[in-house]
């Protein structure tokens, strides 16, 4: 029963803690739709700007990953459990520009350095077109909780406190 009234306990926080209108209003004192406005015409070059939403959003509790996803912030954090070949698959492509393939055309390649062009071709190979789920459950079902526990993204840390002040509120 405990385990059902933390459970209700976190949706209930969960659906309240986040109103739009009330986010919108910290941006500017001239209310949502001026927000959104903003937003939409925000210039996508302006990393201040972006960064300043994305703070923004933070103070109500919606987690950012940079600069891809969290599956990317995982691959960047764990390389050496990550960049396994498995049994039977050939392993990531050295074809075509990886920017384009896990970006698209439009994407902004130009923000991922020279370097990044390998961690971008195993992002490929193993969150495209395949199951993420299973390619994190192979990777952190090998990994020591103490490894997981120093290496993880910041991102990730930081959604996991928030997540662990909840339930403790909520006991």
């Amino acid at each position: 029963m405990r385990c059902r009234s933390v459970s209700l306990s976190c949706k209930g926080k969960i659906n309240h803690l986040i109103r739009l209108p009330e986010i919108f209003k910290q941006v500017d004192q001239n209310g949502p739709a001026a927000n959104l406005a903003s937003f939409d015409e925000c210039d996508i070059q302006n990393t201040d700007a972006l960064k300043s939403w994305t703070d923004c959003l933070r103070r109500f509790n919606v987690f950012f990953c940079a600069p891809l996803d969290l599956d990317y912030s995982m691959l960047r954090a764990f390389p050496a459990a990550y960049q396994v070949i498995e049994p039977g698959r050939l392993g990531p492509s050295v074809q075509g520009d990886p920017r384009v393939a896990v970006l698209g055309e439009n994407g902004r390649g130009d923000l991922y350095a020279q370097g990044e062009e390998e961690s971008l071709r195993w992002y490929r190979y193993l969150f495209l077109g395949r199951g993420k789920p299973s390619t994190h459950v192979r990777v952190l079902s090998s990994q020591r909780s103490e490894i997981l526990a120093e290496g993880a993204p910041e991102e990730l840390r930081e959604l996991l406190t928030y997540i662990n002040s909840c339930l403790d509120s909520a006991l």
